[in-house]
């Protein structure tokens, strides 16, 4: 199944950890309150899109039954611009570094870890359904250089959307790898050097499918062989969502 990389498109994405002691429903607000005045910033209207993705429990069993550890407190912020010029004036916009910044009184900075990323979708179909997602962020194993582990991921795409059951249910599969494009850029937001990881989104058209995928056991036999592999299961964030899209 080819793939279709997003390059006309300039892509970065936050992923925002609680701090110990607040609880998901406590740091939802809090992102809430600081993305509420992000979106109406004068320069988000050059972003192609701007959306956060609240962690839900509707897939907690079925994410859990393929070996995964439970997800931490997570919220996922992800954006988009037509060019380069636009997004680097978005990352440096005063009032947006402003708010950033305000944000380390609820410990935004201290469990960040954002980048941007070559955004490539290996699935696209159109439904008129509001779609039910599953986020998978995945951490680079120490042994295994990035082009590595992205070559070992491609090959376990590839058996995952050759199942059968995968190819009926999902509607869309999307994947974030990281490059280094705005480094400096982001260090205006005074965040910790980003992780190494990959970021993965399935969507399905309802919560039937996305269980009767996630428990078939052919995909089970997929993500086995990967935890075997790559330590897939390690330090990994998986978690289904809600996103909400505020362009």
């Amino acid at each position: 199944m080819s793939a279709t990389p997003s390059k006309d498109l300039h892509s970065i994405i936050g992923i925002y950890k609680a701090p110990a002691g607040v609880s998901r429903k406590e740091f939802d607000a809090h992102m809430q309150r600081l993305m509420a005045p992000l979106a109406l910033v004068p320069v988000v209207k050059k972003l192609r899109d701007l959306n956060v993705i609240y962690q839900n429990d509707e897939m907690t069993e079925s994410i859990q039954g393929l070996g995964m550890p439970p997800a931490p407190a997570t919220v996922m912020v992800t954006a988009s611009s037509e060019n380069r010029d636009d997004m680097v004036e978005y990352v440096q916009d005063p009032e947006v570094v402003r708010l950033i910044h305000g944000a380390e009184n609820f410990g935004l900075q201290a469990g960040a870890c954002a980048f941007t990323a070559d955004l490539t979708v290996e699935i696209n179909k159109p439904t008129a359904k509001a779609r039910k997602h599953g986020i998978f962020i995945f951490k680079i194993p120490a042994h295994l250089s990035e082009e590595q582990y992205h070559k070992k991921i491609d090959a376990m795409t590839n058996d995952f959307l050759a199942v059968p059951v995968a190819q009926k249910h999902l509607v869309k599969y999307s994947k974030w790898v990281k490059n280094d494009s705005f480094v400096d850029e982001l260090k205006r937001w005074k965040y910790p050097d980003a992780e190494r990881v990959v970021v993965l989104m399935l969507e399905w058209d309802d919560l039937d499918s996305m269980k009767e995928v996630l428990t078939h056991e052919q995909i089970q036999k997929v993500i086995a062989g990967a935890k075997e592999d790559l330590g897939l299961h390690i330090d990994s964030n998986c978690f289904s969502a809600d996103v909400v899209n505020l362009i």
